[in-house]
């Protein structure tokens, strides 16, 4: 008997011992911290310090943010002005600069290299100081070009915006070429284009590109691909891998890593002091229909929505989703439907479900609002506000899901179950009348196809789109009239754009 227990003690200590290693692994902290900090110094080289890591560290590890951090400390006590390319490694295009001043003071720079086709870029930092004036200035200035020698040329400013200081320094990057320094740009009506970075979502990276294709910042990931960057106070927070979302500083500096349980799979958004986004369990690992939150401050993760169950043998593959008060907006792509659940903290329920009837068993019509046809096929992107939707129509359904109603898709006149070479893509506007039960098509215009994935999302008064079918993208005006359109040569899964403000820059 007691061998017996001495085997079960053994086996639940392996056990243990397992899962607790899967768990650090998932949360980058087994590393050895003494070889780490041997390994990992700054070099100075022509008045710019390098990180130098021989131990080729995980750069979203816990370990390697403090010993970075605390090397970073020493050498800001030792001067007065630093200036240290890529210091945290997450942002290879990009110097931090720490300096102290005797005076209220706010700080620009411009980057410039030696390229007639290359305009300067040039922005002012943002400070938490009263008017934007502080003594103690620390930033991180993206906008380093890949394959050139960049000037970077930093303005001191009184408050009076009187010049205090000027300081040039060079950073040598003629041996960087892992990614294009430009992308392509055909002509549009440039003059009415926004302001901003058009941000990139990409397998392994984030790229930033400006107005003219020029590439101004680059975040690694993880052998993963993001699908947005969310923003919240000083901070911004993004997926490092399908486990893990990661907290960052506006110096580049990794403040938090959360440990999700699930996969994540889809779409995030923050709601207040949570970020919510679509996962699977390890039981559903290619379903996309669970809704989870996992708490900023205590990082408490839980299932707040199980669509296995609300929807029971429906394989809805969910792939976007919005969120207002309580109530959630999400985009199922393999019903072709936009399905409504509300009160998702407490007891979800299913409102209502925009799509065909013919493609639901008979069970869910009663939540199916009334339309005269089935308006959209595969739908990504979807975005809420009161009764109005928006939404990209891909226009698009797999050779599988075709099969599965072919009968239906035929009636309903489906094009598209080539996944290259479809017609179009749309957007569509609908309004949304619940006493009625009732939706209705308010705007439409026809855009690139893309099948899979893509985005559009409103930006300022404009729309950014993306087809990751054709790697294009387009930022239009609020008529759907191309400013400006842009090609890349490597897969893009979704483009945004974002100004940064706040963030980097005032």
């Amino acid at each position: 008997m007691q061998r017996y227990i001495r085997l079960i003690i053994i086996l639940a200590l392996i056990v243990f011992i397992v899962v607790f290693a899967y768990i650090k692994i998932n949360n980058n902290t087994i590393v050895d911290k003494d070889e780490l900090n041997d390994n990992i110094n700054f070099e100075m080289k022509e008045d710019v310090y390098y990180l130098n890591d021989k131990y080729n560290s995980d750069i979203y590890s816990t370990e390697f943010r403090d010993i970075v951090s605390k090397k970073i400390n020493e050498l800001r006590e030792k001067n007065n002005t630093l200036v240290i390319y890529n210091a945290y490694g997450i942002n290879d295009l990009s110097v931090n600069y720490y300096s102290k001043e005797k005076k209220l003071s706010y700080v620009s720079y411009t980057i410039s290299v030696d390229d007639e086709n290359i305009d300067d870029f040039t922005n002012t930092m943002k400070n938490n100081g009263e008017d934007n004036l502080v003594k103690d200035h620390a930033y991180q200035m993206t906008g380093l070009v890949p394959g050139y020698v960049n000037n970077i040329k930093i303005i001191l400013f009184d408050k009076n915006d009187n010049t205090i200081s000027k300081t040039n320094y060079e950073v040598d990057l003629t041996g960087v070429k892992k990614y294009s320094s430009r992308i392509d740009i055909y002509g549009g009506k440039d003059i009415y284009i926004s302001d901003g970075l058009f941000t990139l979502f990409s397998k392994d990276n984030i790229y930033l590109y400006d107005n003219k294709g020029v590439i101004r910042g680059h975040l690694l990931l993880d052998n993963f691909s993001d699908e947005d960057i969310l923003f919240k106070g000083n901070y911004i927070y993004y997926p490092i891998n399908k486990h893990n979302i990661v907290k960052v500083n506006n110096l580049g500096e990794v403040k938090d890593v959360y440990y999700t349980k699930y996969s994540i799979t889809n779409d995030y958004i923050l709601d207040n002091n949570k970020i919510l986004f679509i996962g699977n369990d390890k039981k559903n690992e290619s379903t996309n229909d669970q809704i989870i939150s996992i708490d900023l401050n205590s990082h408490d993760v839980k299932k707040l929505v199980d669509c296995s169950e609300l929807f029971k043998d429906i394989n809805l593959n969910l792939v976007s989703m919005d969120y207002e008060d309580g109530d959630i907006i999400l985009s199922s792509k393999d019903t072709s439907s936009i399905i409504r659940i509300n009160d998702i903290y407490k007891k979800p329920y299913i409102k209502y479900i925009l799509g065909n009837k013919k493609l639901w068993k008979d069970e869910y019509h009663k939540y199916i609002y009334d339309y005269k046809d089935s308006i959209f096929f595969g739908q990504s992107e979807v975005d809420y506000s009161k009764d109005t939707i928006t939404l990209l129509n891909n226009n698009y359904v797999s050779k599988d899901i075709y099969d599965e109603n072919k009968d239906v898709y035929d009636k309903l006149k489906l094009q598209n179950t080539d996944q290259k070479n479809g017609t179009k893509s749309l957007y569509y506007k609908l309004n949304i009348n619940d006493k009625k039960k009732k939706y209705s098509l308010k705007e439409q215009y026809v855009l690139p196809y893309t099948s899979t994935n893509g985005s559009l999302k409103r930006y300022g008064k404009n729309y950014i789109f993306n087809s990751s079918t054709n790697n294009t993208f387009i930022e239009y005006n609020k008529k759907f009239e191309i400013i400006n359109s842009y090609k890349t040569n490597f897969n893009v899964n979704k483009v945004y754009k974002y100004n940064y403000k706040n963030y980097w820059f005032k």
